[in-house]
């Protein structure tokens, strides 16, 4: 099974794809709703420090005869600001094909 999700993940350059996403999506973030990004201490691109793959997994969605199979990439980065020092994430999710199914960002406690 690992094969099968290392080969998916090269195949569709998964890993850098995420990376890209991670970073459109966190201008988006910054420009789209600004007072919020503030309020959680995104600032620029160099307000945080790089973010670091920290693994790559298959998940699966639905119930039964519905399920779904997806590949989930996963990131974690930290404020170069210690005051805000707390692990965020970021997880992009493809489908098999490669094609990107949704994405988050979080906050570790």
């Amino acid at each position: 099974m690992r094969a099968q999700l290392m080969g998916l993940v090269e195949r569709y350059d998964l890993v850098n794809r995420t990376y890209e996403n991670f970073w459109e999506n966190y201008e988006y973030y910054l420009k789209e709703n600004s007072v919020e990004a503030a309020e959680n201490g995104f600032v620029d691109r160099e307000s945080i420090k790089k973010p670091v793959m920290m693994g790559i997994k298959f998940i699966l969605t639905g119930v039964n005869s519905n399920d779904t199979c997806l590949i989930a990439v996963d990131l974690e980065w930290r404020h170069k600001d210690k005051e805000r020092s707390a692990m965020w994430c970021y997880q992009c999710v493809f489908d098999l094909n490669g094609e990107v199914n949704d994405d988050y960002f979080w906050k570790e406690r």
